[in-house]
């Protein structure tokens, strides 16, 4: 199973969820990009306990009290993983920055990135990727605005590491302001 890190300043009975829900989504992305949709469906039902279930006309995913439904099991996946990535305040009960750093704190700083970059082009957050003109729309940077933060670079991956520095600098800020509403 995936391992639970705790941000000081939060309670686990709200994280639990919205953390493990966050790690999972990860780690069906990493398993995507690695092997076959049916692998890595057979992989999170044995590893993350999810409910999967297919047949010819849909493929429907429920893990972490969220389902997705699609006709492609991929596409199924993918959904699943945008949903929850979307989703973190409500899953966590608390500041999704909070939830999403906490998921990810103890990770090492490439999967932060790709998981980072991925959760703003899911939907999280913005993603202006500077080579496709549609996109270019302020400058010649990529550009990731998620959870309030903004993080900006001449790559994709610098990008993603402007947004963690710019993060974990507001995370005490972040902490102060869960406490103050958590006490009130």
């Amino acid at each position: 199973m995936i391992e639970l890190t705790l941000i000081p300043g939060a309670t686990p009975a709200y994280q639990t969820e919205g953390v493990r829900a966050a790690q999972s989504a990860a780690a069906l992305l990493e398993w995507l990009t690695l092997v076959s949709p049916a692998k890595a469906a057979d992989m999170a039902v044995r590893l993350l306990d999810a409910t999967i279930c297919e047949n010819d006309e849909a493929a429907h995913i429920t893990l972490h009290g969220m389902d997705a439904i699609d006709a492609d099991l991929g596409n199924c996946l993918r959904l699943w993983c945008g949903t929850v990535l979307r989703s973190l305040g409500g899953l966590s009960g608390m500041d999704p920055l909070l939830t999403f750093l906490g998921a990810f704190a103890q990770k090492p700083a490439e999967k932060i990135h790709l998981v980072t970059i991925a959760a703003a082009q899911m939907g999280a957050g913005s993603w202006i990727d500077p080579t496709l003109p549609a996109q270019r729309v302020t400058s010649h940077f990529y550009e990731i605005d998620m959870f309030g933060i903004i993080g900006r670079g001449a790559t994709a991956l610098e990008a993603a590491e402007n947004w963690r520095c710019a993060a974990l600098a507001d995370l005490p800020a972040r902490i102060l302001m869960h406490e103050l509403s958590a006490a009130a």
